[in-house]
């Protein structure tokens, strides 16, 4: 038996011998539950991965996402974990639990008293579902019980944006507050995300160019940090409006003599950025102060893609636009270009008629002659 300490994890490894197999267990916090599992191992041949506690595979299977996946993912995933699927399949043998006992956690979810939304039910499925479908993958079960659970409906959310008339309302409520003026313009007139924006260091901005490069974001899970590229897609650039450039030009020349100013400071909080919670604080009460209808700060994002649909841009143009692939925003704005598609059919019915015209025209002559 080997019982060996992970120095990057901080975690134990078993790797041991039954019949002849070479069997690696890993995960454990500390070395004694490392020598219990190993004894069990041994205990029961016959049944090897009937050995392993989901609680095992769980850790297991973090330690191969820090590994392969971003932070925020492993802390999201970490976090469900522990609050909702532990307390219950934590000390369950793999090999021993069944869709009857994930769809328990579903009832509890459903009927408890928080009102967890079935969006959120969902995800408890789905990690769930992946830890299982690592087990499957080192081959320490045959089969995931997950894939037989069937999740609840998502009711259709309708798409909030704010418009023009209600963020010139938002502007003026904040007439005293500049950097956060400009924050919400930036938001509002690029359609970058508040990650993306929180992240934006002086380094992006090339005032001469007049253009901001997006190429990173603000993560808070597991401690705030700015992490490279974006959170679902490609970097790309964007074109500063004016009035967004000149706002960033005068916080630039006050920024810029403050001692250990340097381009990689950020825009908006020099040495580290903006607290995410403050941010969208800060958006709530200016709603109401301007007396506005409560909605969330990402619906300037949606409300600079209404913009841009409502003017004429097509949605190949909005995509490049938001930094998005072409498929995300039919899925996401489809619905903004309903006229659109009417008047396509329209025109092709147009098309029809004078065809079908110049025909009959052309019949009539041949008749005649």
């Amino acid at each position: 038996m080997t019982v060996r300490k992970d120095p990057k994890t901080g975690t134990w490894t078993v790797i041991t011998y039954v019949e002849g197999k070479q069997i690696w267990r890993r995960g454990f916090p500390t070395k004694r539950e490392a020598s219990k599992a190993e004894l069990e191992l041994k205990a029961s041949p016959g049944n090897i991965k009937g050995r392993v506690k989901f609680d095992e595979l769980a850790r297991e299977f973090l330690i191969h996402q820090k590994n392969t996946c971003r932070m925020s993912t492993v802390k999201t995933n970490e976090s469900r974990y522990t609050v909702h699927i532990k307390p219950y399949l934590g000390e369950m043998y793999i090999d021993k639990i069944t869709p009857r006992e994930v769809q328990k956690i579903v009832h509890r979810l459903s009927e408890a008293k928080e009102q967890y939304s079935p969006v959120y039910i969902n995800h408890i499925i789905s990690t769930i579902s992946k830890i299982m479908n690592y087990g499957v993958l080192m081959d320490y079960i045959e089969k995931n019980p997950v894939k037989k659970i069937k999740k609840l409906k998502e009711d259709d959310a309708e798409l909030q944006y704010m418009t023009l008339d209600e963020f010139t309302k938002l502007r003026e409520a904040l007439s005293a507050d500049f950097y956060y003026q400009v924050f919400l313009d930036i938001l509002f007139f690029t359609g970058i995300r508040v990650g993306e924006c929180r992240a934006l260091w002086w380094s992006q901005v090339d005032f001469a160019a007049n253009t901001i490069t997006i190429d990173a974001h603000v993560v808070d899970k597991g401690g705030t940090r700015r992490e490279p590229g974006r959170k679902n897609n490609k970097n790309y650039t964007i074109y500063m409006t004016q009035n967004v450039r000149k706002a960033l030009m005068k916080i630039y020349e006050i920024e810029k003599q403050k001692d250990g100013f340097e381009l990689n400071r950020f825009n908006f909080g020099f040495y580290k950025p903006w607290s995410n919670n403050k941010i969208r604080l800060r958006f709530k009460k200016a709603l109401q102060t301007a007396e506005l209808r409560d909605m969330k700060i990402h619906s300037l994002r949606h409300g600079y893609a209404s913009l841009l649909a409502n003017h004429g841009a097509t949605v190949q143009e909005l995509s490049a636009a938001l930094g998005d692939t072409l498929q995300v925003t039919l899925t996401t704005y489809a619905h903004m270009y309903a006229d659109t598609n009417r008047q396509i059919s329209n025109r092709v019915d147009r098309i029809i008629a004078t065809v079908t015209d110049e025909s009959d025209t052309e019949k009539n002559k041949d008749s005649t002659s």
